[in-house]
Order: structure tokens, then sequence, then C-alpha cells
């Protein structure tokens, strides 16, 4: 029986803003700038020395307005988490420094969505690292079979998978309830 539902947040319910920087900019998530992602999820560098490196290697100041522009919390999935709240343990699970997703979290009022939320920045571990998904499942006190994953990467629901969690692969609201109905977990 299903008793708690993870979601990813960049990517599912807020833009990816990197991802969406990396692309309008025609860069490749790989080699330093990939390097940057990773000690800024860790928890390394925060997200001030997260722009001051990437403005080093564009040679070029990389401002939090120009990271972000364009992006937002998508309405939709935040109707489907408003639904789920009401039958199931929602929590957050994301590859983030503490910083930033605690501020766009603040700014727009989402904590009361989340009965837990777990980022990566404050905890040292990132997806798709099992590590990270035995100590979200040990905070919610869940077995494996008793979760559903919901993130936009596939490196992170195969991961999941390979531990006995149930998991969907977010590409949009309107797969994302499709995909729920599915499974008997109604929206």
């Amino acid at each position: 029986m299903i008793k708690a539902i993870i979601f990813d947040f960049f990517g599912v319910i807020r833009t990816d803003s990197y991802k969406t920087w990396l692309n309008i900019n025609h860069i490749p998530r790989t080699g330093e700038y990939s390097e940057i992602s990773k000690q800024s999820d860790l928890g390394q560098i925060n997200s001030s020395q997260f722009l001051e490196k990437l403005s080093k290697l564009r040679k070029r100041t990389v401002t939090a307005t120009e990271m972000h522009s364009g992006t937002r919390i998508d309405p939709e999935v935040i109707a489907i988490i408003s639904e789920l709240k009401n039958n199931y343990t929602i929590a957050m699970l994301s590859n983030s420094p503490a910083d930033l997703i605690n501020g766009i979290i603040d700014d727009n009022d989402l904590r009361q969505y989340f009965d837990e939320i777990i980022v990566s920045g404050e905890i040292g571990m990132v997806k798709p690292n099992p590590d990270i998904f035995e100590y979200t499942l040990n905070k919610l006190s869940v077995s494996p079979d008793e979760v559903i994953f919901i993130d936009d990467s596939p490196a992170n629901t195969d991961a999941a998978e390979k531990l006995g969690i149930k998991s969907i692969q977010f590409t949009s609201a309107e797969q994302l309830k499709r995909e729920l109905n599915k499974i008997q977990i109604k929206v």
C-alpha cells in the first residue's frame, strides 16, 4: 500500500533554471559545468559561489536574475500535490544548494504542501546515489514498496527503481495525472 509520494523540485514543481540557462547558452552539462553543479548540490558551495564560478567560466558576470529568468512554479503540479496531501505523506527530495531552494520555497509559500523536505545541499548526498533514497525512506518511516517517486531525470528514477521504489519520470502535469491514475492513485 502506498503511504508516501516523493516529488523532485527542479524540473517537476519548478522550472530547472540551471538546465534552462545551459540550453540558452548552448553549454553541455559536462566537465566543469557538471562539477560546479555537483559542488552546489552537495552543499560545498552556496548560490553566490555557484554564480561566481559560472562567471569565471563564462568570463562575464552571471547574475541570479539571468539564471532564474523565465522560471516558474507549475500551478498544475501544486494542485496535484495539494490533492494527494489529503491521503498521502508528501515529501520533496531535491538536488539543490540549501540557500537557493529554501528561498524559493519560502518566497512561494510552498512548505505547507510537504510533510518532509530533503535537500541534498543540507545532507551532503545527491540523487542518484542510493544513500539519499535510503535517507529519505528512513525520514518518512516507509519501505520502498510504500513509496512513489516522481522526478524528471531518468537517472534518478532508474536509481530509485533499483531500490524497489515505484517511480514516474515526469514530463508534464497531465502525464503525471495519467501515470498516477494507472496505478490507482486518484488525482
